[in-house]
């Protein structure tokens, strides 16, 4: 089992739900269980994706904590047709479907799309039973690290693909699931950034250009890497160096985990930097329009946080209407992680 958290105001555990601000689900008797994403809908209902064992599955609280009966199996989906699959990304269509992309545990080189109706059950008109599997046989690992739905029903999904190094990569798909020959003729496109590269996160901009985040290596050093590209996938010049923009904050590691596009056309990330031989801090950083590091924030573009505990990391970070940054992550405590 796994908990589901709600926070109120302060940061402290919300009473309201659940009456602790946090509650339980998956299969108990099916292992472990991990909690991988999660939304809120209009209704006030929370939906969260978990895989278990050789399995994914949804589950659906209202907004009083209590599951949902009308959805799914008494209030979630648990089924191994799809093997063992770790659900990376969940979105809600307009339609009210509900759509996961997962990368494969059995197959790693595996990019999977699992639809569900808003009730729950598989979407049967989606693939095969509701899933399309997309294998990239010259890959012997893709990281899916973000998904995001286009306005014309298509799909992008980043992250980081190796073979005999890791790189960007960046792919679009097709509504029902099928890689876009319209995009790199395969729908497909990875990136060279110094030896190695990942992306953690992507921000798709109203031009349709899409902007990468995450880090890139030569030799020992990683530095903070930005990509950005055309709506086509190929790397926009007028960004950086052909596309690129490199960052040394003069860690021993550094890397961005989320980005996210303000209207100015600012960039606010998170991430993580290396300041020492077990001891990480969270890391926030600002860049202008063009990429360069904004002078205005914390004086030099950017501020860590370190809390003392050895281990502090910033995973996600969401900008609220009053202009505050929210960010989440992990610091460690007595040896155990604990949600920051």
């Amino acid at each position: 089992m796994l908990p589901s958290l709600s926070w109120g105001q302060y940061g402290m555990l919300d009473a309201i739900f659940n009456g602790t601000g946090y509650q339980a689900f998956g299969q108990s008797a099916n292992g472990n269980n991990l909690g991988t994403a999660v939304f809120e809908q209009a209704d006030g209902g929370v939906i969260a994706a978990y895989t278990g064992a050789s399995s994914v599955g949804l589950w659906r609280y209202l907004a009083d904590a209590e599951e949902d009966p009308a959805f799914g199996n008494g209030g979630g989906t648990y089924d191994p047709s799809f093997g063992s699959t770790a659900p990376c990304a969940l979105l809600e269509q307009p339609d009210g479907k509900l759509i996961l992309v997962a990368r494969g545990e059995v197959d790693p080189n595996a990019i999977r799309f699992i639809r569900h109706l808003a009730n729950g059950q598989y979407d049967e008109t989606f693939g095969l039973g509701g899933g399309v599997t997309n294998l990239f046989v010259d890959h012997s690992v893709i990281s899916v690290r973000c998904f995001k739905r286009l306005d014309d029903g298509r799909m992008l999904v980043a992250g980081t693909a190796t073979s005999d190094v890791d790189r960007m990569f960046l792919a679009r798909f097709l509504a029902n699931g099928s890689l876009d020959p319209n995009f790199n003729s395969t729908g497909f496109h990875q990136y060279d950034v110094l030896d190695s590269s990942m992306a953690y996160d992507m921000e798709v901009r109203p031009d349709g250009r899409v902007l990468l985040a995450g880090c890139a290596q030569a030799d020992e050093s990683r530095k903070l890497a930005l990509l950005q590209v055309s709506a086509n996938g190929v790397p926009d010049a007028s960004f950086g160096a052909n596309g690129i923009v490199l960052t040394d904050l003069g860690f021993l590691g550094q890397e961005l985990r989320a980005i996210s596009l303000r209207p100015d056309g600012s960039k606010i990330a998170c991430g993580v930097v290396d300041s020492a031989e077990d001891d990480l801090e969270a890391l926030l950083i600002r860049y202008t329009g063009t990429g360069a590091l904004d002078p205005t924030f914390d004086t030099d573009g950017w501020s860590t946080n370190d809390s003392g505990l050895g281990l502090d990391t910033y995973n996600d970070l969401l900008l609220e209407d009053d202009g505050m940054i929210l960010v989440t992550g992990t610091a460690q405590l007595d040896g155990w992680d604990q949600i920051t």
